[in-house]
């Protein structure tokens, strides 16, 4: 593990959730059963609570959550539930109390998931969800979870339809354990990554495999629709001719050299529409690839 490594996010596309306190509380009872969070405060008739297996993993180890939503009113409510599982579900605070990098693949959504819940019936969202396997969970501390908020659409031509309020926290222990050596890079690059603007690593492949790339999205200021740019950081073991000049090629990308990463080199491609916003995200990219030197 690279010491004082932080694997968090900047800024998060998706930020619904306040940044949660990761102090040891009440449900840090054992290291064997499940941590149960309160029932959240009713939002619209309904409420919700995240549950893990247990209060302390290791690094690297599957971290399972499971979220449920209760319905308590006296009618049946239909709401919205497009994205509790997918595009950054929770909000994870680490030790050092800042947002934990989500680095999951983007999903679309659909607008026809608007179940319906019975009146006083509970229900279970999401079963299984593995933080482990989507987010940059690599130093060893107090980590508080909780389910974000999704909103619903309060202008639904038959009516306003509810979504899923965000749970309150559940707080549980990571231990040290091994970190695979891509994920720490995308963790130094997370913590190099400039403040303005939001941002999204992703490895775009099974996290438990050999990675060859990272992508990367980035969305200006404002979040204006049509602005996001993307890039790829590549690796392979073509040495390249001397450093790579900041220049489109014949097809109009840009490429970047960073440096060696083990064995093998390293560059970001983006295009020359996006030039602009990529050489600050390449010299951050470069830095963090020195740092693991």
């Amino acid at each position: 593990v690279i010491a004082g490594t932080a694997c968090h996010d900047p800024k998060s596309p998706m930020d619904e959730a306040a940044t949660l306190e990761p102090t040891l509380g009440s449900s840090i009872a054992s290291t064997v059963g499940p941590v149960v969070a309160p029932w959240s405060d009713p939002v619209a008739g309904l409420r919700t609570r995240i549950t893990a297996t247990g209060a302390t993993f290791r690094v690297g180890e599957s971290l399972p959550i499971r979220l449920e939503i209760e319905n308590v009113t006296q009618t049946s409510i239909e709401y919205s539930a497009q994205q509790v599982a997918i595009n950054e579900p929770f909000v994870v605070t680490g030790p050092d109390g800042r947002r934990v990098g989500w680095v999951g693949i983007t999903r679309q959504s659909s607008s026809s998931s608007m179940p319906k819940i019975a009146k006083g019936q509970r229900k279970v969202l999401v079963s299984g969800y593995d933080l482990a396997t989507d987010y940059l969970i690599c130093d060893p501390g107090v980590y508080a979870i909780a389910s974000r908020k999704h909103i619903g659409f309060p202008s639904w031509p038959m009516g306003a339809i509810p979504g899923v309020p965000a749970s309150k926290p559940i707080r549980i222990q990571i231990e040290a354990g091994d970190v695979p050596r891509w994920r720490q890079l995308m963790a130094e690059i997370h913590r190099r990554l400039p403040v303005e603007g939001s941002w999204h690593l992703h490895h775009g492949q099974d996290p438990a495999g050999p990675i060859d790339k990272i992508y990367c999205t980035f969305t200006p200021p404002g979040n204006r629709i049509g602005t996001s740019s993307s890039a790829v950081l590549g690796f392979d073991l073509t040495a390249p001719d001397g450093e790579l000049p900041a220049t489109p090629d014949e097809h109009g990308s840009l490429r970047y050299y960073l440096g060696t990463f083990g064995a093998q080199h390293a560059y970001l491609s983006t295009t020359e529409a996006t030039r602009l916003a990529w050489p600050k995200i390449a010299d951050a990219m470069r830095t963090a690839i020195r740092a693991m030197q």
